[in-house]
């Protein structure tokens, strides 16, 4: 915070006689134009500017001329710009408006701009007292006349100043309302930045009174420089001249606290250490034209390499977050290769488009590192949801992909094992049911051979026996072709055993009362037994014909079973 000093006479040199000294508005409208500059209170010795008001509502002049008589003992100094009057910069009255003034005939010309409607002091006068200035003293305004953008000439009222002699201090011709109190500061009183970047610092100013001019001098030490001097909204023109570091602000100073304008500074690439940025000279003036001073202020910044530690910071966080996702993917493969072996070659291509999306990643990271382009806001956030996301649906697709594998194998293997059972039982009865047609065929043959006088007589049972037997093959044909038959499948084949048995037995009995011939188990009260030479024998033997002695005394001829 700078100290305010009320501007001595030394001081009141320094300053820039083009600092915008701006007067309070008026009404908005006016009983009649006019040109008049207020009672002056000077001492001797002291310099003043002096203000030159025009009333008027009008808004089409664009030429205004007329006669100032200075008193003598009051004489017209230049000013800094090296003429002896200055316009006003306020560009609601007279921007861009040319002055010429001539202390010796008293002529002075406005011209180069359309005159807007106001009350405010559009022009100013620098003026120094003598010991000879008299108190009491007229400085005389007349023959003012002003032309109208049609050309029409308009006189214009006039109003003559006195000049009364004062010792300063409350004698001030044009005192503050109040004390004023004004105070300077930086945003920061220091900053801190990498070498090569830029970085802003604002100037700001709080205030009691009106204010309507700003001088001040901007200087950098070693390792900074200044790219830009900008103006804030308070400010209505701010000049600064970058070979000089003269910085002039022109115009009204809006409000009463807040930025006034913002120094861009620039640390130089191989540059380190601490640097200052001084604004110093500083002042300020009233409309009434009255300055003050203020105490010098510095800025310290600060310039470090940090921006190279933050990347290193950057860098080594993010290059843990890629060496995480490698690991993660390289998980994910092994847990495909061990957990869904069987389907782990589907997914070689989406493995690739991970390890691929890693890979940008790492070389976005390691491009922006070698241009030192990281910081703490740095990260791969995005990324990283991104590919674990990507590696998390791998591992799910693989496991539901083996898991469809794993059910087509079982099915498979299910469909083989029904296939083989059905084969082994297609077989095991079809020998069953062979056994049975070789059962019938063997019987048919031994009608034949046997029992061939009765043979013709069982044709039919032969084939109903026949039909268990081809009704039964076909059954089971029927079921191996549909895959039904298992292990547990069985046939009955009982009933054609038994049918078999049954005929050849009755066919038996019908060829033995057809022949007279019976065999020795269906001849009872046997007396003995003759070979077929009619020698007597023990016991017939198995395949003998006897001739058996009945106990009746019949005789009878059998074949022994």
């Amino acid at each position: 915070m700078s100290v305010l000093n009320r501007l001595s006479k030394q001081a009141a040199a320094r300053l820039f006689a083009a600092a915008a000294l701006l007067a309070c508005s008026g009404a908005s409208s006016y009983a009649a134009d006019k040109v008049y500059i207020q009672d002056l209170k000077v001492k001797a010795g002291e310099t003043k500017e002096i203000a030159l008001y025009f009333d008027t509502d009008a808004a089409d002049y664009k030429r205004l001329e007329g006669t100032i008589t200075m008193p003598a003992g009051l004489t017209v100094e230049n000013n800094a710009y090296g003429t002896n009057v200055r316009v006003n910069a306020n560009a609601s009255r007279t921007n861009g408006a040319l002055a010429a003034y001539r202390p010796s005939t008293g002529a002075i010309v406005f011209t180069g701009a359309t005159f807007k409607a106001g009350t405010d002091a559009f022009a100013y006068i620098k003026v120094t007292a003598s010991e000879t200035l008299a108190d009491g003293a007229v400085i005389t305004l007349s023959d003012f006349k002003a032309t109208k953008t049609d050309d029409t000439a308009v006189s214009i009222a006039t109003q003559n100043a006195t000049v009364t002699l004062g010792s300063g201090g409350s004698d001030d011709p044009n005192p503050d309302p109040q004390e004023a109190s004004i105070a300077f500061a930086f945003a920061k009183a220091e900053i801190s930045m990498n070498p090569g970047e830029e970085a802003d610092i604002e100037v700001s100013m709080t205030n009691n009174i009106q204010l309507s001019g700003l001088q001040a001098h901007l200087a950098v030490s070693t390792g900074l420089s200044i790219s830009s001097v900008t103006k804030a909204d308070r400010m209505a023109v701010l000049n600064y001249n970058s070979t000089s570091g003269n910085l002039v602000g022109l115009g009204t100073i809006s409000g009463t606290e807040g930025t006034l304008f913002t120094v861009k500074v620039k640390a130089a690439a191989d540059f380190t250490g601490d640097a200052t940025l001084a604004v110093d000279d500083i002042a300020v003036t009233t409309p009434a034209a009255k300055s003050y001073t203020a105490a010098d202020m510095v800025c310290t910044v600060k310039v470090a390499d940090t921006k190279k530690a933050a990347n290193d910071a950057a860098y080594a966080k993010l290059t843990a977050e890629i060496a995480a996702l490698q690991s993660a993917l390289d998980a994910a493969i092994t847990y495909v290769n061990t957990n869904d072996k069987d389907v782990a070659g589907q997914f070689t291509t989406t493995i690739s488009n991970i390890q691929k999306q890693i890979g940008d990643v790492k070389a976005d990271v390691e491009a922006k590192n070698a241009a030192v382009a990281l910081d703490a806001n740095s990260n791969i956030d995005t990324e990283k949801t991104a590919i674990n996301a990507a590696i998390a649906k791998l591992k799910s697709d693989a496991d539901a992909a083996q898991a469809v594998y794993e059910k087509a194998q079982k099915e498979a293997a299910e469909e083989a094992a029904k296939k083989a059972a059905n084969e082994e039982a297609y077989k095991r009865l079809s020998a069953e049911i062979a056994a049975q047609q070789t059962a019938l065929d063997a019987a048919k043959q031994k009608l034949l051979t046997d029992y061939p006088t009765v043979a013709a007589n069982y044709d039919t049972e032969v084939a109903a026996i026949q039909k268990l037997i081809d009704d039964l093959k076909a059954d089971v044909q029927k079921k191996y072709e549909a895959v039904e038959l298992t292990d547990k499948s069985t046939i009955d084949t009982s009933a054609i055993s038994k049918a078999i048995a049954d005929m050849l037995d009755a066919a038996k009995k019908a060829e033995d009362v057809a022949t007279g011939i019976s065999t020795l188990r269906t001849i009872e009260g046997a007396a003995g037994y003759y070979d077929m030479n009619g020698r007597r024998i023990e016991a017939p033997r198995k395949g003998q014909t006897v001739i058996v002695k009945m106990t009746d005394g019949s005789i009878r001829k059998l074949i022994v079973k």
